[in-house]
């Protein structure tokens, strides 16, 4: 494995542009890495916005109104932009690898729709 910086591939400066992720087979991995930096700045522009409401705030960069917590019964889940994933393999039981990963994610409300696909179910 020969690891090649990139700088075409990388995630919208805005938090509010929505996401269309692809992955089939093993391709998912590096979205994986994309959720994990969404979800922090996400929580980390809801701890900055809670602070500036209290009054308390020292940073410099601008909070999106993308990242309030939801008014539902989960207060776990973010109101987030629109993430798409589409993932699919060959056999769920051995190739899903990312599955609790992915489920997680969506139950937190991080992804609005996981589709899957297996060859061979």
């Amino acid at each position: 494995i020969f690891p090649k910086p990139t700088t075409e591939f990388r995630l919208p400066s805005s938090l509010s542009t929505p996401l269309v992720l692809i992955g089939p087979g093993t391709g998912i991995a590096p979205f994986l890495g994309f959720l994990q930096h969404r979800r922090a700045q996400l929580v980390a522009n809801q701890k900055a916005k809670h602070n500036l409401e209290e009054g308390t705030w020292r940073g410099s960069f601008e909070i999106e109104n993308q990242a309030s917590t939801s008014s539902n019964n989960n207060s776990s889940v973010i109101d987030s932009p629109v993430v798409d994933v589409y993932f699919g393999c060959r056999n769920e039981d051995h190739d899903y690898l990312f599955r609790s990963e992915l489920e997680s994610y969506q139950k937190e409300g991080h992804i609005r729709n996981l589709h899957t696909a297996f060859s061979r179910s």
